[in-house]
């Protein structure tokens, strides 16, 4: 493998992503946690129709945020319907054209749509803004947060990640490996903290 390579004269830690079959040091936040309990709450919310946007499947983000999409699923007595789950990349371009797809094949928006990530969430919200419907009864809900979500009349609920500490945390394990010094532990997962925006999500959790 080249990081391998690599880590033979150069230390290599792995952020925000696991390459398969490596044991790398690794700094990555809990997606599968995190995604879970958002979608558990949306999903009692909306039972019959809840879509997942990912990324390539093959990579470590898109598989852990499927899988706490359908552990979210389960923990609200939800069945995932293969045709919920659509992936393509990462690109806000892909988000933007499995939206358009999504909605030409319903006549409409779902009624509730998971983004693995904010380059999706970002073509979701072109394609919204483009065909005037922002103001629809779509709950939208994303991995990974921007402070500008606050001020969108559309409510979105998302999972933050702590990004400042998955860079310290990431830059100390480099410093102890440059000098040579042993890790505390060789896989760090950080929990992501989620921002309940949507007024329905509020009302389930009895927030005012």
């Amino acid at each position: 493998m080249e990081y391998q390579k690599i880590n033979a004269g150069l230390p290599v830690v792995q952020m925000d992503r696991l390459i398969t079959g490596s044991e790398l040091p690794l700094v990555m936040t809990d997606s599968l946690t995190s995604t879970a309990t958002l979608v558990e709450n949306v999903a009692r919310q909306h039972p019959d129709e809840f879509y997942f946007l990912g990324g390539q499947p093959r990579i470590s983000p898109t598989r852990d945020r499927l899988a706490g999409f359908q552990l979210g699923l389960e923990r609200a007595g939800v069945t995932c319907k293969p045709e919920w789950i659509i992936n393509g990349n990462y690109h806000p371009s892909s988000g933007y054209e499995m939206f358009a797809q999504l909605c030409a094949q319903l006549g409409r928006p779902p009624k509730a749509l998971f983004t693995a990530a904010c380059g999706l969430l970002e073509g979701v919200l072109r394609y919204l803004n483009q065909h005037q419907l922002m103001e629809s009864d779509l709950h939208l809900c994303s991995f990974d947060d921007h402070y500008l979500f606050d001020g969108l009349t559309l409510k979105i609920d998302t999972v933050a990640q702590d990004c400042r500490a998955l860079a310290q945390h990431s830059f100390d394990m480099v410093s102890r490996l440059i000098d040579e010094q042993p890790l505390a532990q060789n896989s760090l997962y950080l929990p992501g903290s989620i921002h309940w925006r949507h007024p329905g999500s509020k009302a389930l959790l009895g927030q005012p």
